[in-house]
């Protein structure tokens, strides 16, 4: 399982957050909740902030293309200073979850992490450590700075982008081909181990 969570703030400093979770499932056991609390009030359930779900695909050779995973994105706007985001990471298979919680900030995001038996509700306690790594990017300073060098939107940054501008995402597949390129998402951070392209009959 690959995370990604951008957060972006439309109308500056003082404005809401818009967040974007990016997660790539390579394994049916897998799963995650999301949930946006403010208060003692948690505002979204674990699944009503979801905003697409890609099949993805290898192509060990063009005519054939074998179903490897799925990548869901998920998207939250009007988010505000003393908010926060839980994600739940989940494999079946282990007896641990992870779960990473965000508190929003004026100034900054903080992000916990901890793990917790498959067993038990999660509560604040758990055990340090870490199952999967979630790369949290501002993803206002991050187009700036591809626009800013000129280059091209891979197929994830336009997933992302199109999901923070809450616009329809058409696509329901994706090949996944051997990496060509020096990765993009923060620097040498790789999504996944190998770039989406689009699927052609």
């Amino acid at each position: 399982m690959h995370v990604l969570v951008a957060h972006s703030r439309p109308k500056g400093k003082y404005g809401y957050y818009v967040f974007t979770a990016m997660i790539f499932f390579s394994k049916q056991t897998e799963s995650a909740q999301i949930w946006a609390t403010r208060l003692s009030t948690t505002y979204s359930c674990h699944h009503c902030g979801k905003w697409a779900s890609i099949g993805t695909y290898e192509a060990p050779r063009l005519s054939d293309h074998r179903k490897i995973g799925t990548l869901e994105l998920y998207r939250y706007d009007n988010v505000e200073p003393d908010d926060y985001i839980q994600l739940v990471l989940i494999d079946s298979e282990l007896a641990y979850i992870q779960r990473t919680d965000f508190k929003i900030g004026l100034e900054k995001i903080k992000e916990y992490t901890k793990l917790h038996k498959q067993s038990e509700i999660p509560r604040i306690k758990g055990i340090k450590g870490r199952l999967y790594e979630v790369i949290l990017i501002d993803w206002d300073a991050y187009m700036h700075d591809l626009i800013s060098t000129n280059r091209q939107m891979h197929v994830e940054e336009e997933l992302i982008q199109k999901t923070m501008n809450a616009e329809p995402i058409t696509i329901k597949e994706l090949t996944l081909e051997p990496v060509r390129q020096v990765p993009t998402i923060e620097g040498e951070k790789r999504f996944i181990e190998g770039e989406f392209r689009y699927l052609t009959d």
